[in-house]
């Protein structure tokens, strides 16, 4: 069997067998979405349109609107439309963010989960006895402005 590659969180993983790619399809690291590919293939293409994985993924979305009988789902269906649908805002506010970051150099990234991030204007700034931190003052402005609508975690930030 030839080996098989993914893009994952980290950037392109592999060499892994047939076997390994459809553990991490019923672990859910590799969804319907993620990009694979192996020898012979031209490109890369979502994991879905490859038979052997579409078998064991899990079905996208909510299932099929009952018809019949039952509850009168199908009527209100139409009016749900996918604008009214939101993540809910995570814990963290954009406006404490921006601030936290003018006083020390990388808190405000911390403090909304960009942990790399953080760190690295943090040690950047005290490595340089300060001459980084404009990035961290320019950073903030950024988050302040809205230029960073969700936290490290993927939720809308609160205002």
């Amino acid at each position: 069997m030839f080996p098989w590659y993914y893009v994952g969180q980290f950037g392109q993983l592999g060499p892994l067998s047939e076997d390994q790619m459809l553990e991490l399809i019923e672990s859910q690291v590799i969804t319907r979405e993620t990009f694979v590919w192996k020898d012979g293939m031209q490109d890369w293409v979502h994991a879905a349109s490859i038979p052997a994985f579409a078998r064991v993924m899990a079905p996208s979305g909510p299932p099929p609107v009952p018809s019949g009988r039952g509850p009168k789902v199908a009527a209100i269906a139409p009016t749900l439309g996918d604008s009214m649908v939101q993540a809910a805002p995570g814990p963290t506010s954009r406006v404490a963010g921006g601030i936290m970051q003018f006083f020390i150099p990388g808190l405000g990234r911390l403090y909304m989960g960009y942990l790399a991030l953080g760190l690295l204007q943090l040690i950047g700034a005290i490595m340089t006895c300060g001459f980084l931190y404009p990035w961290s003052f320019i950073d903030g402005i950024l988050i302040l402005l809205g230029h960073v609508p969700v936290d490290g975690y993927g939720r809308p930030l609160r205002d």
